[in-house]
């Protein structure tokens, strides 16, 4: 793992702790209350029981690497992948049936006071092929020799995150309590799930050849995060959040997770959610940590979340 890759994640989330801040209150049965979009709200006078749910939609652009080891014939390769395609080529691929990006997500918050819980996981397939051909003429013209090839790499990553939160502080920013902005701090541990699939074929003079490669690994590791979020008025939230984990404890895996959104509340405890979401992953996994992943996912989101 590059030192210089960590030293950047870490120092791109201390510069978003030290910029921004979360919450947002109103008057609710004659309490002072936290009613934040997109979560279970958090607060020092509420203590009620609160549950969001929030399904939502994710077309990120990916920026993946992918380096797979191989033996054929008892010599080494190593077959070098990539997966570079804008989000709005995703939603023009999906119109045509093709599958080369796909993703799922969702997220589940409860909060009783300063503290709470959450559950937030998503999951991204890639896929990508390439073909190439070449040929060339030997003993002086007598003979060509002709090759094709075609390999395909499919990659799945799965995440959950789950653990506690807390609330740090608020900050009224008028006097009609319309504007505000605290800190809530949050934490746990991830859930990873990877899979890889890499079948390959080649012919060469009529004569055939295919192999593959298959992995599926799974592991836990530690993270933890700050998210903040802005009131604009009554019925708007913006929120500006991140997250790393991993740190090279399992797997030499790192990942972050931002996020910035704006939410709106169309209808009593019922928002829409825009924003736009990036994750970073840089994993080496398997025997000798021989195939490595790294690489950005990252592009706009659209959810909806029913308060309870």
């Amino acid at each position: 793992m590059k030192k210089s890759t960590n030293t950047l994640v870490i120092a791109g989330l201390i510069v978003l702790a030290s910029s921004t801040g979360f919450a947002e209150t109103q008057i609710r049965d004659g309490k002072q209350a936290s009613v934040i979009q997109s979560d279970a709200p958090l607060s020092t006078t509420d203590d009620a029981w609160h549950v969001s749910i929030t399904p939502y939609m994710w077309i990120p652009s990916v920026d993946l690497d992918v380096s797979v080891p191989l033996s054929i014939n008892g010599k080494q390769y190593t077959a070098n992948l990539s997966v570079d395609q804008p989000w709005w080529n995703t939603v023009s691929d999906l119109f045509k049936g093709k599958t080369s990006v796909l993703c799922a997500d969702g997220r589940i918050e409860v909060s009783k006071g300063r503290w709470g819980a959450f559950v937030d996981g998503y999951w991204l397939y890639t896929k990508v092929s390439q073909d190439g051909s070449s040929s060339r003429t030997i003993l002086n013209g007598d003979a060509t020799i002709t090759r094709t090839n075609s390999i395909t790499n499919q990659t799945q990553i799965m995440q959950i995150n789950f653990g506690p939160r807390y609330l740090l502080g608020t900050i009224v920013l008028d006097k009609a309590a319309d504007v505000s902005v605290g800190f809530e701090a949050y934490g746990g541990a991830r859930v990873n799930w990877f899979s890889n699939s890499l079948e390959a074929t080649a012919t060469i003079n009529n004569f055939d050849l295919r192999f593959g490669k298959g992995i599926n690994r799974t592991f836990i590791e530690p993270m933890i995060g700050l998210k903040t979020v802005w009131k604009l008025g009554p019925n708007f939230v913006a929120i500006l959040r991140g997250d790393i984990g991993g740190w090279g404890v399992v797997e030499d895996n790192v990942d972050c997770d931002l996020e910035a959104a704006i939410a709106w509340q169309f209808h009593k405890n019922t928002y829409i959610d825009i924003g736009y979401r990036a994750r970073g992953q840089w994993m080496n996994v398997g025997a000798s940590n021989s195939i490595t992943v790294q690489g950005w996912a990252h592009g706009p989101e659209l959810g909806m979340t029913f308060c309870f």
